[in-house]
């Protein structure tokens, strides 16, 4: 399958169950790699809303404001 077409299909999966942590985890990791930081963030900070310590959306929160330019945001994660 490819990249897009994966993504189509994460995306479709987390609109017919948003809370799907491991979903939407590796959406959020495929975005962060393909350089699409704010959407990536936007990923990691639903799932950190669900569960504040989780360690992979942390991580991925962080790098992506880092990427974005916003510092003291990713210092925060």
């Amino acid at each position: 399958m490819a990249s897009d077409e994966l993504f189509v299909a994460l995306e479709r999966v987390l609109e017919l169950d948003p809370s799907d942590g491991a979903t939407r985890i590796r959406l959020a990791e495929m975005l962060l790699q393909a350089e699409e930081f704010e959407q990536a963030q936007k990923h990691a900070q639903v799932l950190l809303a669900q569960a504040p310590d989780h360690r992979a959306a942390l991580r991925i929160a962080s790098e992506a404001a880092e990427a974005l330019g916003h510092v003291g945001q990713a210092a925060a994660y």
